[in-house]
């Protein structure tokens, strides 16, 4: 191939992709939806375990939703998972939660992107042979395959834990719906036997001496209508409270699948900026000649060197930031 069809290529450069804009120095999906996403799941896992006063169904759907959110991990039992297994994040598998696995691939992106920097600041220091260069971005190639190859199965796991979290949560949803509804006419009921229970009240005061008969028979209605009042209130009381325990994940929960997604998004990113930076240096091995590769100035711009090693760094910084304050809660 000749030297011309190589120029501009930029090889090495990975993109900001990976990044918030505007040099925020922060990791893209380090943002709102992820605060946000954090915050649903805290809430999810916070709940009391008991929660009296809701229905059968809100019951039920409750429980799905406590089921699949633990799944998803804290910062908490990521500090748990460390004073356990301290070189958990090493592994050469992510952990099991997702929050653990999440930040796993972070650990392995400042690592990975160390590494790349260090290997392209000695291509562009030293005065290798053609052999020592292509070992050089043979190595390179080797590390993007293994970076991409990590993210695949979190992407996977990801997207099914997406479906299964985002059913429990609109069955979530439409249950506690239901139950606002019936405390509605709960309380409209309760209001109702309150004014019969005063008007009721007001008339009986009002009888004179000679109706004693009436006011015996109004004095029962009354007693059995304040039994129905009480026992309405105290089951609207408790609905009510049940639910206002419930509403902070109804609060979060619109934020729910564009985190999800742009989690996703992310690692979806990350895997085609590692096969597009992986596949570029095969074609350079395959197709550079000795000489070609043997010239500084021409595998500099080819590689794009210098905007490379200040990308990749940029990365190594990021994900190295993000790896360091995931064991702080996010409130």
């Amino acid at each position: 191939m000749a030297m011309r069809e190589f120029l501009g290529l930029n090889l090495a450069v990975p993109g900001t992709a990976l990044l918030k804009p505007g040099g925020a120095g922060e990791l893209a999906f380090n943002s709102n939806y992820w605060m946000r996403l954090n915050r649903y799941m805290g809430k999810v896992e916070s709940l009391p375990e008991a929660i009296e006063g809701c229905s059968a169904r809100t019951g039920e759907a409750l429980d799905r939703l406590r089921s699949a959110a633990p799944d998803f991990g804290s910062p908490r039992r990521l500090r748990q998972l460390l004073l356990e297994r301290p070189n958990a994040l090493a592994d050469a598998q992510p952990a099991a939660t997702f929050y653990a696995g999440i930040v796993w691939l972070a650990q392995h992106l400042h690592e990975s992107a160390a590494f790349v920097v260090s290997v392209l600041r000695t291509m562009g220091e030293s005065a290798a042979s053609a052999n020592d260069l292509k070992e050089g971005l043979q190595l390179l190639g080797r590390r993007a395959q293994d970076a991409r190859t990590s993210i695949g199965p979190v992407i996977g796991s990801l997207r099914d834990f997406k479906s299964r979290i985002l059913n429990s949560n609109s069955a979530f949803s439409d249950a506690f719906k239901t139950d606002a509804e019936h405390l509605h006419k709960m309380q409209e009921a309760v209001g109702g036997l309150k004014v019969r229970v005063e008007t009721l009240q007001k008339e009986i005061d009002e009888i004179g001496i000679f109706g004693a008969g009436r006011k015996h028979e109004l004095e029962s209605q009354l007693q059995s209508l304040r039994q129905e009042f009480e026992g309405k209130s105290v089951q609207a009381e408790k609905l009510r409270a049940a639910l206002g325990k419930l509403e902070p994940i109804r609060e979060e929960a619109p934020w729910l699948e564009p985190s999800l997604d742009d989690l996703i998004e992310f690692f979806d990113k990350s895997r085609t900026v590692w096969t597009t930076f992986g596949s570029g240096l095969s074609q350079l091995v395959a197709d550079a000649s000795d000489d070609q590769l043997k010239d500084p100035a021409w595998l500099k711009k080819v590689l794009g060197l210098d905007e490379a090693v200040k990308q990749w760094q940029a990365i190594d910084q990021a994900a190295k930031l993000f790896a360091a304050a995931s064991l702080v809660d996010i409130n």
